[in-house]
């Protein structure tokens, strides 16, 4: 029986500072030594805090969960606990012998066969030859490698090394099991294997497992208690199903803004290179904080930052907190920038019971302390953005808040003396901040009319039979996924809620809804607005048009229409639309296009599940009274039969 009172680990105040040269050759005094002599020098590298002030206590038999975005520090912590690196501060109490899954095969030879990796790895645990023995023969059985068993490790697939390294490393039952998403090389039927051995491991002899995984079905079935890292520091904890999905909800919105900036470049015609540019969607906003030229210096530090903020009325929200892990991590949608030759952040102290950066003592000299951040491209154009400040700024000096806009900084304000309390100032961004960066502002026809060859241009999903009538309608190419001609251009094109509210990401059981602007610059007597559907890898799902009785007619046009998608299940979809002539399914005629925007928008079906089982792309109803299995017999088959 396992004993549920008693901790396995305890982490207290735990930290991991790894220093950042700005010069190659600086690394290497370091390591000598040499740095330390040299004192006269500036100070040659900045710190980058991958995790701090870290609290955690595991129990010993608890299946503990972590999950969290890739680089927030996931799996530095489970290096400081399984010994591989040490804390630079705070401290990692671990009572049992630790067994760790880092990465795939850690330890194995690529050269030796998998029989003989398991017997050297069971070695480096103190096995005795007997005992090795004895061992072997149920780890490949475990494994279920078959005659791979006697090949070179190197001529292993990844699923195949996940299986022989899950199987050794559970074999001697450690006390303390730490697996980091080495499992997710194995299908689904090991998996499931993986999870009856990890419960039994924990039931019958009280073992602890640490699983970072994400693949949230997973951890939920495999864990008692789940951790949610974010940017080196805890941000929720509690029981599998709470904490997943919140996590998996901030996936999803963070997945909207990606879809939303991605719709919004191409219907404010952005090229398409941008488009597919998803690391960093957005535009960079630079601010800094500056002390005012003639003020009096302070004979200390006086200016604490703890938090600034970024936000608009349209519930975007984006923080950055001077002196917490990675606030200089310029990978993040919100960073501070430092530099020693003209930034002024000191390292981060306790101010006030937080711990904070100060804007440092600058003696009169120029100095400033400069954040940026990673606004998406649709709360850029909407331009309602608001910049807030806390801080407990005094002295005599006076900090100026600044925001560049591509040529010169505007200065929104000054931060008002707030001695021994935390305050918060707030500035709306004037309007200068975004003239002449919004998308699209100062686009013509005659800008983006650019001729191809021919004049004809398709979009790449349309066949090469689909070609105008003796040269009747020339499409001509406005970006890389919008085409336009003498008859017609689609202004903008909506993907929103059946109600016509921008909305991306959507239920099984509900509506998709497009909201089309168009200019008809020639009356088109016989005509249609069709519409297609695709999966990710451009396979055609579904094809749909709508006639207009009588044609168009020459003027700005707005149309809305509403698809059901009960049908599609969960994924990403891509939508192409446009306005052609009449079209009939049962006629060989080929299809010709007045406008179109080809593979243009993109919108995501949401189930709410988190297996990794793949679910397909249609859902297929079914009769429960049509077509039931039925029994013919109970009579067991066996393998070798």
């Amino acid at each position: 029986m396992c004993v549920m009172n008693e901790s396995a680990i305890n982490i207290r105040s735990l930290g991991k500072m790894y220093k950042l040269y700005h010069r190659q050759a600086d690394k290497v005094l370091d390591a000598f030594g040499i740095n330390r002599w040299l004192f006269w020098r500036k100070k040659y590298y900045h710190e980058f805090w991958a995790l701090r002030d870290l609290n955690l206590e595991v129990k010993k038999g608890e299946r503990l969960g972590i999950v969290g975005r890739n680089g927030a520090g996931k799996s530095t912590l489970l290096k400081i606990v399984s010994g591989i690196i040490a804390p630079t501060e705070g401290e990692s109490r671990v009572n049992g012998r630790v067994q760790a899954l880092m990465e795939l095969g850690t330890g194995f030879h690529p050269e030796f066969t998998g029989r003989q990796n398991i017997r050297a790895s069971l070695s480096y645990q103190a096995l005795s030859h007997a005992e090795i023995r004895e061992k072997e023969e149920e780890i490949i059985d475990f494994a279920e490698l078959g005659e791979y068993i006697d090949q070179p490790l190197k001529t292993f697939s990844a699923g195949m090394t996940a299986r022989l390294a899950f199987s050794t490393a559970t074999s001697i039952e450690p006390e303390i099991l730490i697996i980091d998403e080495v499992l997710g090389a194995g299908d689904a039927y090991f998996a499931g294997k993986c999870l009856g051995r990890m419960r039994r491991i924990t039931e019958d002899t009280g073992a602890t497992v640490l699983f970072v995984s994400h693949d949230l079905g997973s951890v939920q079935q495999i864990c008692t208690r789940v951790i949610w890292i974010d940017r080196g520091q805890i941000s929720a904890e509690g029981s599998p199903l709470e904490v997943t999905k919140a996590y998996y909800a901030s996936i999803l919105l963070q997945e909207e803004r990606r879809l939303k900036t991605r719709n919004a470049r191409i219907s404010l015609q952005k090229i398409e290179k941008n488009v597919k540019n998803d690391a960093q969607e957005g535009h960079t906003l630079l601010g800094r904080l500056v002390i005012a030229k003639g003020s009096v210096a302070p004979k200390q530090l006086a200016h604490p930052i703890r938090r600034i903020t970024l936000t608009d009325d349209d519930k975007f929200h984006s923080a950055l907190e001077p002196g917490a892990p990675m606030d200089n991590d310029r990978t993040q949608p919100s960073h501070i920038l430092i530099d020693p030759h003209y930034t002024k952040w000191s390292e981060p102290r306790i101010c006030l019971d937080t711990r904070v950066r100060y804007l440092e003592n600058t003696g009169n000299e120029d100095g400033q302390a400069p954040f940026g951040f990673i606004v998406p491209d649709v709360q850029w154009e909407n331009g309602n953005l608001r910049l807030e400040i806390e801080h407990a700024a005094q002295g005599e000096e006076m900090v100026q808040v600044q925001i560049h806009d591509s040529e010169s900084y505007h200065t929104l304000g000054t931060l008002s003396p707030s001695l021994d309390h935390w305050s918060v100032q707030s500035w709306r961004l004037p309007e200068e901040i975004y003239k002449g960066k919004v998308i699209g502002q100062g686009e013509s026809e005659q800008e983006i009319n650019l001729p191809q060859k021919d004049n004809n241009i398709y979009g790449t999903d349309t066949p090469s039979s689909m070609v105008p009538l003796d040269g009747e309608v020339i499409l001509r190419q406005k970006n890389g996924t919008q085409f336009y001609s003498d008859y017609a251009n689609l202004l903008h094109v909506e993907i929103s809620d059946k109600n016509h509210h921008p909305k991306v990401i959507f239920g099984m059981n509900e509506e998709v809804g497009i909201s089309v602007k168009a200019l008809i610059r020639k009356e088109i007597p016989v005509c249609e607005f069709a519409l297609t559907i695709y999966s990710m890898n451009a396979v055609v799902l579904s094809n749909l048009s709508w006639p207009f009785p009588g044609g168009l007619r020459t003027g700005e046009q707005e149309w809305k229409i509403s698809i059901p998608i009960s049908n599609l299940r969960q994924g990403e979809y891509l939508i192409s639309c446009g306005v052609i002539k009449e079209f009939l399914t049962t006629s060989n005629e080929v299809v010709v296009f007045y406008c179109r925007w080809s593979r243009a928008l993109s919108f995501r079906v949401e189930e709410g599940y988190v297996g990794n089982m793949p679910l397909g792309v249609v859902l297929m109803h079914t009769d429960p009274l049509a077509g039931s299995p039925i029994l013919v017999s109970n009579t067991r088959t066996h393998d070798n039969e």
